[in-house]
């Protein structure tokens, strides 16, 4: 069965944004994000892997456990961290979009760190919450060189974007 991808189903998540001004002030974000909520499991999706450990440390400074996946480490790590994340030992999942499909588990959040730039990695980052008919929230950090490729993703595929006050009030 092939189903149109702009009629991909988001019903079981809210879709939130965050304007920022800078990787500054998505790090900060990310802080009142995890003083806000730390009950399930969050996935954090990056573009490009060197921000990766930078943000890694991070959410670890928070005290949170936290660990990372790319397509540099090894196998066996991957192995490792996949287990134990499915085994809740890990709360923040820092990755590429190497995790953005073929991986089902059920988390709380999903964090765009960056925006993919592919629409279609959108939809499968989104995926990794709101899943076996749970609800999840998936937060965009979005910077002012972000808003046009945000803007054309929620368009192509009719995501309500509510902001980012909605989802720290709740």
């Amino acid at each position: 069965i092939t189903v149109p991808q702009e009629r991909v189903a988001t019903n079981n998540q809210t879709h939130y944004m965050a304007n920022v001004e800078n990787e500054d002030g998505k790090l900060e974000m990310l802080r009142t994000i995890f003083k806000k909520t730390m009950t399930g499991q969050v996935f954090i999706f990056c573009n490009r892997i060197h921000k990766i450990d930078m943000i890694e440390r991070a959410v670890s400074e928070m005290g949170i456990a936290v660990s990372s996946m790319h397509s540099q480490k090894e196998q066996d790590e991957r192995n490792r961290i996949v287990e134990e994340f499915r085994a809740n030992r890990i709360k923040v999942l820092i990755t590429t979009d190497v995790l953005a499909r073929g991986f089902d588990t059920i988390a709380e959040l999903v964090i765009n760190y960056d925006i993919p730039m592919e629409a279609e990695n959108y939809i499968h980052r989104a995926g990794r919450v709101g899943r076996f008919g749970t609800q999840g929230s998936v937060i965009n950090l979005i910077l002012n060189s972000d808003k046009q490729l945000f803007s054309n993703i929620a368009s192509k595929y009719s995501i309500n974007v509510l902001r980012m006050n909605q989802f720290l009030s709740k």
